[in-house]
């Protein structure tokens, strides 16, 4: 069992990250619903608004729940990719219906808007249950909030190969690994695979990761 502690220390952590998110979904349909109009009546933006929307982003999108941002912005075209936290529940398939724990959910969200073009998506890439990352609270060296957010955007890094393999997984971090297995998802009516992480391990742990034990057992 984790001490009680540090689940508390991971339940105020998981709060503040994730407090502003109705105000995050709330300003980016502020700012993206103009060149949807725009783009639907086929009227390119002007390089100014484009200008414009990449320094609101930027600058008006609430920063508690982001872990990363790059925007590319030229007179043509704007390319936004945001990395954020979101509150989720996590609950293993074994488990019973109404069980399950609070969780983080890693999420991507991306906007390219230019004269002929409005693309917006929004993909769930990992889910962080609320033992995890208390464990990580536990086990690491370092738990200010700038690190644990780091470790956190380290599980949007693309790994095409990890979620096609499926089973048991370990991302590798400064200073420990999270583990879990790959799971999947259902989005838009498709199975969609993400890391469901289970637990973290310190660099100076020996821990062998197993896909079975994981669903049932925490580490």
């Amino acid at each position: 069992m984790v001490p009680v502690e540090y689940l508390g220390k991971a339940r105020a952590f998981r709060s503040a990250l994730v407090a502003d998110h109705d105000a995050a979904i709330v300003m980016a349909a502020r700012l993206t619903r103009p060149f949807l109009a725009r783009y639907r009546m086929r009227q390119p933006p002007s390089g100014t608004a484009l200008a414009g929307l990449a320094q609101a982003w930027r600058h008006r999108m609430p920063s508690g729940g982001r872990l990363d941002l790059v925007v590319a912005a030229t007179r043509s075209r704007v390319s936004i990719n945001e990395v954020r936290a979101a509150p989720s529940k996590f609950r293993f398939c074994a488990w019973r219906e109404d069980a399950g724990e609070p969780a983080l959910a890693i999420m991507r969200a991306t906007f390219t808007v230019s004269a002929g073009r409005f693309e917006s998506d929004t993909l769930r890439l990992a889910s962080v249950p609320l033992h995890a990352l208390a464990r990580r609270f536990q086990r690491a060296r370092d738990v200010s909030d700038a690190a644990t957010r780091a470790d956190l955007a380290a599980l949007a890094v693309p790994r095409p190969d990890m979620l096609a393999a499926g089973g048991e997984f370990a991302v590798p971090l400064s200073d420990g690994q999270w583990v879990g297995t790959v799971a999947e998802i259902e989005d838009r009516g498709e199975p969609v695979p993400i890391l469901a992480v289970r637990s973290f391990i310190a660099a100076d742990m020996t821990v062998r990761v197993d896909a079975a034990a994981l669903s049932d057992a925490h580490l």
